[in-house]
């Protein structure tokens, strides 16, 4: 069979892609030089009896994806009920929970103000990140000449925005080019806490927590977690 299209490595999301382009009627060709595909997805033993993800803690995939490739079927999901842990020298780990009334009484052994902060935090975070993942299913506009198609995706893309009211509004402008670790110490006073909240703006990336745009970084990412219902490999 000729191949009108080659990927090089079977990551995931080569796998997603060479599905998605064999669907439309193309002949991708996935190389990989491993034995077995999945890239960061594939499940490995890092302590006798111990398995998970070799590369990465975290597999986001939208649920049109999991539905389109009927992953459910395929696939073993892993929900885990904590987020992200945050262990330090002298103390008590810190655990961020999916549950915010659960992360809100864990903070109050790090810090009171911050357990109060933290669901105003996570109200505002998840609102925001939900007009982000709102624009994902839309591709750029020719800036050029655009169709009337482009011009309806960026109208209802003004309305959402609109939506955020005023305060929501300005932070949105605001964060995208700001540094991740301005943002966090905005809601927050432990350093640990706004340490495990920024990571996610760094990860993957070329980013330090004071580098410009980790703020959109941790955005994006939160807008991906909204749109994969919480599933993860």
């Amino acid at each position: 069979m000729a191949h009108d299209v080659v990927i090089v490595g079977g990551g995931h999301n080569a796998l997603v892609a060479a599905f998605y382009l064999a669907k439309a009627g193309r002949r991708p060709l996935v190389l990989e030089r491993q034995s077995r595909v999945g890239g960061g997805a594939i499940t490995s033993e890092i302590h006798p009896g111990f398995h998970c993800p070799g590369l990465s803690h975290e597999l986001l995939l939208e649920q049109q994806i999991v539905g389109d490739m009927d992953l459910s079927r395929r696939v073993e999901f892993l929900p885990s009920p904590a987020l992200a842990c945050a262990p330090q020298p002298d103390g008590p780990a810190l655990v961020l929970f999916d549950d915010v009334a659960r992360s809100a009484e864990a903070l109050r052994a790090h810090s009171a103000r911050d357990a109060e902060a933290y669901p105003q935090f996570r109200e505002t975070i998840d609102r925001i990140a939900s007009i982000l993942g709102s624009t994902f299913d839309s591709p750029p506009p020719d800036i050029d000449r655009p169709t009337a198609a482009d011009l309806w995706s960026l109208l209802k893309t003004g309305r959402r925005f609109r939506s955020l009211g005023k305060r929501d509004g300005y932070r949105l402008l605001r964060w995208i080019p700001m540094p991740v670790a301005d943002l966090v110490t905005e809601f927050f006073e432990s350093r640990l806490l706004s340490s495990a909240l920024a990571g996610p703006g760094v990860s993957g990336t070329m980013l330090g927590p004071r580098s410009a745009g980790s703020s959109l970084v941790m955005l994006l990412r939160e807008a991906s977690r909204q749109r994969a219902g919480g599933r993860c490999l």
